[in-house]
Order: C-alpha cells, then structure tokens, then sequence
C-alpha cells in the first residue's frame, strides 16, 4: 500500500509545528495538512495520515478472498444454488442482509449462516452478489426489471442507482410504461417522472402496446390524469381507456367511474360526446358517468360561463406550464396588442393582437384562466369612453365578447371576489368622476348595481383579501383621497378603514402573503403640481396597520402592476418630474424587501392594463430554458362559441395537419378544403398561412437541389355553407422562396383589408391578381359597404407601415410597389360596389382588367419575376 513518507523531528515549539505544516504543503500531503493540529501545552503534535488506494485495497482483498474461497462464511440459497459470500461484504452493501445478520441469526452446523431468497433468477442472484465484490452489474433490456426488483429488495442502493441510470438511459414505446409502474412501486420519483414524461410525450404511439393494457388501474388514472399528456384530441384519452377496460370488462368495469374522471370531456367537442362518447352503452347505464357526459354538455351550451365552470377537467393539456405577466394595451404603440414577460425567458414579447378595439386606461382581471378586457378609452381621433367588454382565453387563443357595462368608463380598476367582477369608481370625462360600483355575473352575462364608494373618485387602487374587497386613494375635483374602504359583500356596504399613509391616486394595490402592498402612484406636492410617488406601503387587513417599505427606483403613476409567485412587477407609467412616459419594468420581492430592474416594455407608454396567468403555449420566437415551445401543447381544445374542428382532418394548436409534412400544393388544396367543413375563419385563415410558409420553404429547398417540379398552384379553402373562401397563391419552381414569401404576405394584407371593406361575408378570393367571388356568395349591398376612408387614422398607419415592411424587405422599388398596392385596394373596394350593384355581372370582365392593370404595371406584387 503506497503512501507519502514523511520524516520529520518532533517539537513542541509553536515554531517547529508550523514548520511541520509548511513541509506537508511543500510535500503536496494536503490531507495532513489539514488534519494536524495545533498542539496543547505539553503534548506532542500528532498528523492523521489518509492512506492512498485503501478502499481499492479493501476491495481488491475480499474479492480475492472470494475467488480464492478464504473466510467464506454466509451462503444465499437461490432456486437449488448455493452463492458462497462473506457476511461482512454482504452487510456492508444491503441493508436487508445487514438486519438479518444482526438479529438472532444462528449459524449451521459447520458454522456458515444461511440465507434464502424466493421468487428470484438465479443468475440474477448471482449477477447481484458478484457485483458488491467487482463494482461491475451486467444489465440489459430483458435482465434490468429483474435486477431492479432484487436491488430494492435486498435495499441495495447502488445497483438500484445503477438500474436506474440503465432504465432512463433506454427508454422506448415498449417499456416505458413498465419503467413507470416499477419506479411508482419502489417508490424511485426521478424514474417515475423520466418515463411517465417519455410515455406522456408519446401516449399515441404507446396506448396500443401490451404494456398499456397492462397498467394496474391506479397508475392507468394517475397516466391519463397528467396535463402534458400529449393527445390530439381528448377523445383519444377516452377511446384508449374504453379498450383498457374492454381488455378485462369482469374485473376492471370497477375502476370505470375512477378511471373517467380524469377525463376531461369538456376538451371534446360536442359532436364528439354525442357520436362517441354517449354510444358506449355500458358505461351510460352509469350514473356517475351520465354526470360527467352532463357537465361536459353545459360547459359547451353556456360559454359565458365557462370562468365559472373550471375544473380539472376544464384544463386544457399541455408540457408548457409558464407563469407571465401580461401587459394589454396602453397609450404606446402597443394599444392594439398583448404583451407577455416570462420570468424564465426574461424578455417581453407579443403575445397576441386584441380582437378589439385598441384602447389604454382599462381594467382587466382573471377568472377561472379567462382574462376579462372592460372599458377605457379608445385610441385613435375618436377617444371615446367604452363601456364594451370581452373575454380573452390565453390558453386557447379565443375572443368572446360579454355583456357591456351600464356605464362608459375609463381610469378604474375591477376586483374579482366570490366569481363576480367589481368595477370601482373610474371617471367619464375630466370633469366627472363616478363614485358607482356594478359587478359583472358571468351566471347571466349581465353587470349590476351594488353599494357604491362614499365619494366620487377615478384611479382608485382596488383589491381582494380574504372574501372583502379593498379601494384605496383616487382622485375627484382637484382633491386627493386617502380613504380606504373595505366592501362585505354579505351585507352589500363600505366601512372605512385606517386611512393611507399618504394621500394618492393611480396606484397598484395587490395582495401577497395576506398583506396588502400599494404601490406608486401619483400626488400633489406644493400645493398644485403632480409628481409622481415612488413610495411602497404594506397594509395588514388584520391589525388595521399601514408599513413603509423599500421605494422604487423611478416614481410613476398610471402605470400596469401584476403579482407572479410572490413578487409584484410593475410595468411603464408617467413620470410627472420628469415628464415623460416610461418603458421601465421593476420587480418587487416581498421576502427581501427589495427591487430589481427587468427587461424593459418594448414601448413607453402609460395606461397598461397587467395581469398574471400561466401560459400553456408561447409567442413565436420563444427560447425558454426548458426548451418548449408553442408547438408543446397537446391537445386541440375546441372553439367556446361551439365551432368545432372536423373530425376527418385533426389539426394541432399551432394549425399543422397531421399528414402535410411533405405535401404537394395540390394535395395542400384538397386537404384545406375539406378540413372548412365547420371551421372558423380565424382557424382557417391561421390553417391557410402556415401552409403556405411550409411549402414555401419546402420549394426553396427543392429548387436548390434542383428537385422542384411543382407547377404554381391556388391554395384555397372554402367554408361551406357561409359564402366564403380564402386562397394563397404557390409561384412555380422558377421563383426564389424569398418572394414565395413576401408575396404570401401581400396577400394576407389584401384578404385581410377585403374581409375589413366588406362585413358581413363577402366572399372575396384574392386568387393571382384577380378579385373573384366565390360561386353562390350572398354579396353585401353598398349599404353594408365600409370603404377605407371610413377607417380611423390610427388603423391606415398600421396599415401602411406594414406594407412598407413587407415591400421594403425584398423589394427594390418600395416607394411604387406601396402606392399602386393602396391605388388598387381603392379599386377593388370600388369593384365590391359594382358587384353588389349588378349582382356578379360583369366579374369577369372586372377581373381580367385588373390583372391587366398590374401585368402593365410589371410591379412586384403583380409580378414577382419582375423584382
């Protein structure tokens, strides 16, 4: 056994000692080192060695007196077959043997302890016990079960770690589900969560192997319970489960009712319930299961209601799991669009464009995952006040417009308390600040009176704590409130409270921890100028007592606030010092009392309306450190307005049939039409355009391995029965991608604006460069004609900057392509006249000069080889 020598005299002196440590250093015999000691009066100084290679020594030892049969005393007895070992090696490894060992335990005859082991391989046995002497287990995919069930019996911690690695190392389709109902029984969480994810991630594929049907119905229920379980459809769920109880109806008909209720029938479409699910006749003799098909059925009749309808059930699934914040409108560029912050990405994005009118200084709360978008101002020349709701579902993707309020309002805050929205106070114009209060009852879509605030007041901080609903400050007629009064909605009536320690208007009032934190804000200061506050206060509902924390970095007022796991962000505002909007986003951690800066608002702006939720898909672009993204969510969850996706074409979340990864245009057509029947023009539209980008890309490739033979194609899908029809055009294999491209863009500009010229229906196909209408379409009359001039100011520079954008990116003459691009929506708006004057006739001849007017053009949208 090899170790450092060391030769040293031995002194008492304090000299001699560090001597004697600087020479271990010198020697590189840390471990000395750091064990010697500083010795006591009158004693020796003494160094504790660690021996190198011992324990391989150890090891080296017993195996061979295990080879060699030295000191063998203890034998395990497997099927017939003796395995001579040594108690000491076999205690120092398993547990199991070590309290056999220390229990009353007497040894034969000839001095040797016997074990038996039943139920167990013998050349598992063996390959275990030889292990604890070679640190080497043979596994493979047909001995690796055995060898783990012997492992965690005998509690033979290594080999299980090792079996461990083994399985998560190899997990397929076949024994994933195995894995998982192994891991569940010896209790091995990292392997129960690796291959449950694994077989979540492929339920399709595994749902029809052996090990499926196998499942005991526990771990079946806690498998189909899970939300990243990755189904196209929820009927898939329930099909898989129909067949697992098929498999053994005797037995397992029990489990039924346990089983389906981790169904989530919402998720299925009426026609679904109807044709698949109330078909199965022995599970509907089931009155348990008739409530479930029950509850599905009204969550579908009554949309409004659905925030009040959560359950398990409701959820869509899905493997993203993110909390964001959401900033949603505002006075900066982002009126019209909703922004979202993931505390894992650290960026803001945009999530998704308002299905409303752009509007800033509105409310919005969460209820049941639904985020309710009520009042404000209108931006643009109009400025009007709204008294217009609706419901967002950013899980889904989904508008519904809800009931309005009885009274426009702007500069207030809504409450949730007891599923009701509260809207406290606000103001109708600079003069006239409301002191009323109404309430929104998603039960009847209808807002109702209650008990108002004592006084008039606009920019009221508003809360709920404990069943109660908090309003805090605001302003009235040049006068600045630090009232705080606290609604009972038992009893319909205010009562004041202590009042704030400052008096304010504009702030962000949010419960976390059972306080309530009031941030910001705006006063008075000298009598007559506004300035912004920086102050944070902490009020106790339960001591009636108000707290000065930490500060903020800027003050600001009008600014958006939300809570995301125990920390308050809050996002632009106006700084009256400094008189300016703010793009500054801080963040504010209740557990330390401090702030910190986050990553900006992509706009300064004041007004923004915040919230939080959990996102269970992401903006296009997201890098998120898990690695989702939003083609993560799993199961298409049908339309709320009872619009649901045909059965016959099974679409994913982000709009990729399942079938058209390497599908020809003409194939790409027949498949869009027939995937109309019953869709929604959003779904359609959304449909239609990833199609085209994919095949887009797919021709540049092909046409750069000069493998591109498609002739151009009309990519078109209609919607029967509603007079409408939308179509992409597919250049030939002679046009680069680059222009495949953009001219997709300039068609779903032109789509867009003649869906906006006429309302409702038109049946407008932007087909090449022709305008058509679709074969039995109901044209509108010029009454029910808006023309663009019509079209506030705000919309026309959306509108021009994004033609710019799309012809200033490839094209060389911008300036020409964006005139003629506008001169000719004029025209076709003018065109829709003609037709509904003349009902159709002369379209053709319409058509043929247009396409004229763009050949002799020889512009780039009218001709994309011409660039």
């Amino acid at each position: 056994m090899a170790s450092k020598q060391v030769s040293f005299t031995a002194s008492r002196s304090a000299g001699s000692y560090t001597s004697l440590r600087q020479k271990l250093r010198a020697m590189r015999c840390q471990s000395a080192v750091s064990s010697a000691r500083k010795p006591k009066k009158g004693e020796e100084p003494t160094i504790a060695f660690v021996l190198d290679d011992h324990l391989q020594e150890l090891q080296a030892g017993a195996q061979s007196f295990w080879k060699e049969d030295f000191f063998r005393d203890a034998c395990v007895i497997v099927e017939d077959k003796s395995f001579l070992a040594h108690r000491l090696v076999l205690a120092a490894y398993s547990t199991y043997f070590r309290n056999i060992f220390t229990m009353d335990h007497e040894p034969n005859d000839d001095g040797m302890f016997e074990i038996s082991l039943s139920g167990v391989q013998a050349k598992v046995a063996d390959n275990v016990i030889q292990s604890m002497y070679t640190s080497k287990l043979n596994l493979s995919s047909t001995n690796v079960f055995d060898v783990l069930e012997l492992a965690d019996g005998l509690k033979y911690t290594v080999a299980v770690q090792a079996c461990t690695k083994y399985l998560k190392e190899n997990l397929n389709k076949e024994n994933c589900l195995r894995t998982m109902s192994l891991a569940i029984s010896y209790h091995l969480d990292d392997l129960k969560e690796d291959s449950g994810k694994f077989a979540a991630a492929r339920f399709e594929e595994v749902k029809h192997t052996a090990g499926f049907m196998a499942l005991e119905w526990f771990t079946l229920r806690d498998f189909i319970a899970r939300d990243d379980l990755r189904a196209t459809r929820e009927l898939q769920v329930f099909q898989a489960v129909v067949a697992w109880l098929q498999k053994d109806k005797t037995k397992r008909q029990k489990w039924a009712v346990r089983l389906m209720e981790n169904v989530r029938f919402p998720l299925m479409t009426p026609n679904e319930v109807v044709d698949s699910v109330e078909s199965v006749g022995f599970l509907m003799s089931v009155p348990e299961f008739q409530d479930l098909v029950k509850e599905a059925t009204h969550y579908h009749l009554t949309p409004l209601r659905q925030s009040i309808l959560q359950s398990p059930r409701t959820n869509p699934r899905s493997s993203v799991r993110l909390p964001a914040v959401l900033g949603i409108g505002g006075t900066g560029n982002n009126g019209g669009s909703i922004m979202c912050f993931t505390p894992a990405s650290g960026k803001w994005r945009t999530f998704t464009k308002m299905d409303t009118v752009p509007r800033h200084h509105h409310a919005v709360a969460v209820l049941g995952g639904f985020v309710y978008i009520v009042g404000g101002e209108e931006m643009g020349r109009s400025k009007s006040v709204l008294r217009t709701a609706c419901r967002y579902d950013p899980r889904t993707g989904e508008w519904l417009t809800v009931a309005s309020m009885n009274r426009c309002r702007l500069s207030f805050q809504i409450g949730v308390l007891d599923d009701f929205l509260y809207a406290v106070g606000g103001r109708v114009s600079n003069e006239e600040s409301l002191c009323n209060v109404e309430r929104y009852n998603p039960q009847v879509d209808r807002w109702e009176d209650v008990a108002s605030i004592s006084t008039p007041r606009r920019l009221v901080a508003v809360a709920t704590h404990n069943h109660r609903l908090y309003a805090m400050g605001g302003s009235s007629h040049n006068r600045i409130s630090n009232k705080l009064e606290r609604y009972n909605p038992a009893n319909n009536h205010w009562e004041q409270k202590r009042p704030l320690l400052t008096c304010r208007f504009s702030a962000s009032l949010h419960p976390v921890g059972g306080r309530l934190y009031l941030v910001g804000g705006m006063t008075v200061v000298n009598g007559h100028s506004m300035a912004g506050m920086k102050v944070v206060d902490s009020y106790n509902p339960n001591l009636d007592q108000w707290t000065r924390l930490a500060p903020m970095s800027v003050p600001r007022g009008e600014a958006g606030c939300a809570t995301l796991d125990g920390k308050i962000y809050v996002v632009g505002g106006y700084d009256w010092s400094a008189n300016k909007y703010l793009d500054q986003v801080e963040c504010y951690d209740v557990q330390t009392d401090e702030w910190s800066a986050v990553a900006s608002y992509p706009n300064r702006g004041a007004g923004i309306a915040c919230c939080s939720t959990i996102l269970l898909r992401l903006p296009e672009g997201s890098d998120e450190s898990d690695g989702t993204s939003i083609a993560s969510t799993a199961a298409t969850v049908p339309s709320t307005t009872g619009t649901a996706p045909s059965t016959a074409d099974t679409v994913n979340p982000v709009g990729r049939s399942v079938e058209d990864s390497h599908m020809s245009p003409s194939k790409a057509r027949e498949s869009l039409r027939s995937a109309a029947v019953s869709r929604s023009r959003r779904e359609l539209e959304a449909e239609a355009r990833g199609k085209l980008k994919r095949l887009s890309s797919k021709h540049k490739m092909e046409e750069e391995a000069g493998n591109c033979t498609e002739e151009g194609e009309v990519m078109s899908a209609s919607l029967p029965g509603q007079g409408e029809s939308y179509s992409a055009f597919v250049q030939p294999s002679t046009t680069c991608g680059t222009c495949v491209n953009s001219r997709a863009a300039v068609l779903k500009t032109r789509r867009e604006f003649a869906t906006m010229a006429a309302q409702p229906s038109p049946g407008v196909v932007w087909s090449g460069a022709a305008v058509v209408a679709s074969t039995g379409a109901a044209v509108p009359s010029p009454v029910q004609m808006v023309t663009p001039v019509q079209y506030p100011f705000y919309m026309w520079i959306q509108y021009l900057r994004s033609l710019w954008r799309q012809y200033s990116t490839w094209c060389i003459c911008p300036v020409r392509c964006v005139c003629a691009h506008i001169s000719d929506v004029f025209l076709c708006v003018r065109a829709l006249h003609i037709l509904s004057r003349r009902r159709l006739r002369g379209l053709g001849r319409l058509g043929r000069a247009l396409s004229s007017l763009r050949r002799d053009r020889g512009l780039c949208y009218g001709n994309m080889n011409g660039c």
